[in-house]
């Protein structure tokens, strides 16, 4: 197989993936925007993850958010 074949089909592969990959992220639901952490709990929870990533700033929570039970 010589150098330009190769390579087409590397290439080929590459764009199959990432059209997979952009297919099956684009068909998962959107949990759109939430109910948003409020009072003592928003608190709480600020205090948590900023001592979880060593700082930084909270700039959205959510109640129940699909990605928070990882």
């Amino acid at each position: 197989m010589n150098q330009p074949t190769r390579i087409a089909i590397v290439a080929a592969a590459a764009i199959a993936a990432i059209a997979l990959g952009t297919g099956i992220a684009s068909g998962q639901p959107d949990d759109g925007e939430g109910t948003p952490i409020t009072g003592d709990a928003l608190a709480q929870a600020t205090q948590a993850a900023l001592a979880a990533t060593g700082g930084g700033t909270v700039t959205q929570t959510e109640v129940g958010d699909q990605e928070s039970f990882y």
